[in-house]
């Protein structure tokens, strides 16, 4: 997979490939990143039933999905609009239901990840995602407030007024 990131961002420096080759190339890397993502699932599920696995497997998937999961919301905020056609957002689309499954992992950087890459979706697709609504706006708002509890409301007003303009 990092070969094939490699291959098609020195061929889009080069100008070898068109824009349009440029944005199929990328936005056909959703379903290796799909793969990567299931893939390292069931690995973790594997060693989770065996008492006997080793951490450094569980530490390894974890980061697969957490690194597929930022790799789809890098190319979403690339590659996903209107702009780019009905073909682009289609593959976006594809994709959408596997990582909404990924807001409910127990790990919180895996979760958090996974509503990075929905939040680029729904702001490239925008209506297209609406019949996805119902499914995955629990689980993004059981994130937040998990969060919020999770954060000392004092640090949260601080930070909140330290971003806010002085007028």
């Amino acid at each position: 997979m990092l070969y094939a990131v490699v291959c098609c961002v020195v061929c889009c420096a080069v100008g070898v490939i068109s824009a349009g080759e440029q944005v199929r190339l990328f936005v056909n890397m959703l379903p290796g990143l799909e793969r990567l993502l299931t893939e390292s699932s069931a690995k973790e599920s594997k060693s989770k039933a065996a008492p006997t696995a080793v951490a450094s497997e569980d530490k390894t998937a974890l980061i697969n999905q957490q690194m597929a999961l930022l790799s789809m919301d890098t190319l979403a905020q690339c590659f996903c609009s209107a702009k780019f056609g009905a073909a682009s957002n289609t593959a976006f689309l594809n994709v959408f239901p596997t990582v909404m499954r990924y807001l409910n992992h127990t790990n919180a950087q895996v979760a958090y990840s996974a509503l990075m890459a929905l939040g680029s979706f729904v702001a490239g697709l925008k209506l297209a995602t609406l019949p996805h609504l119902p499914k995955f706006f629990p689980d993004m708002l059981s994130i937040l407030e998990r969060t919020l509890q999770s954060v000392p409301l004092r640090s949260l007003f601080t930070s909140l007024s330290l971003s806010l303009p002085i007028t």
